[in-house]
């Protein structure tokens, strides 16, 4: 990179190595670091001028630049987060259907089948709270009250106070996750044409989907994972 001439050689380097530094922490590609480094120091070059109407020294710039390059990296996070949740979106099925190579539209056909397979073997609510969220949309404070104590249908207690509380939000977002990993279970199960695994093989599985280390260890999940043979095979190995 060649030094910007609003500012010296010396300062420009150090803003340069402020902000690789921050970025390369954050950002594991490397075009994307390379773009972020040069948004954060455009950035930051460009308020020079406005700082140092406020007083502020050149020797305060790399400081700044950092906030800014932390900035910049939890924008290019966020939209990248962004991008994933509604990637589904940007797909048109009906035009799958009708232009869609064959073998796609059966691949497709058959992993619709394996999500639907998956979802049945949910109980009704962990299904409407999971379908709710990932299809619908709807946030977690939306869905506490219908998913919250005595939940049949506006959620409210029978002293008619709110059933979902201040501690609904996390026990909502506890019931999606564990609903989420028995639905990962489900589908590579359906998706590998196997049946539903005794109860120890299938509560293991959902620990390793979930990633809940407590649950595993109480489970012995790694010794069961090593002797079990349905387990320690495909589609989870």
């Amino acid at each position: 990179m060649s030094v910007c001439p609003v500012v010296g050689e010396g300062l420009a380097r150090e803003l340069l190595g402020v902000v690789r530094r921050v970025v390369a922490d954050r950002v594991a590609h490397p075009q994307d670091r390379e773009d972020l480094v040069q948004e954060a120091l455009a950035r930051t070059l460009g308020a020079r001028q406005r700082l140092g109407a406020t007083g502020l020294p050149d020797s305060s710039l790399p400081a700044y630049a950092g906030t800014v390059a932390r900035s910049v990296c939890a924008g290019h996070h966020a939209r990248v987060e962004l991008e994933r949740r509604h990637a589904h979106r940007l797909l048109d099925p009906w035009e799958r259907a009708t232009n869609g190579d064959l073998g796609e539209q059966v691949v497709d056909a058959e992993d619709a089948a394996a999500v639907r397979e998956a979802l049945a073997g949910l109980d009704p609510q962990a299904r409407d709270l999971l379908v709710g969220h990932v299809v619908g949309g709807r946030r977690l404070a939306g869905l506490a009250p219908a998913t919250g104590p005595g939940s049949g249908g506006p959620g409210l207690a029978a002293g008619g106070r709110s059933g979902s509380g201040a501690a609904g939000g996390p026990a909502v977002a506890a019931r999606l996750a564990r609903s989420r990993a028995k639905a990962r279970v489900g589908y590579l199960l359906a998706a590998a044409h196997r049946l539903r695994p005794p109860a120890r093989c299938w509560s293991v599985l959902v620990a390793v989907s979930l990633a809940d280390t407590r649950r595993l260890r109480a489970l012995r999940a790694q010794e069961h994972l090593g002797e079990c043979p349905d387990c320690g095979t495909s589609p989870w190995s």
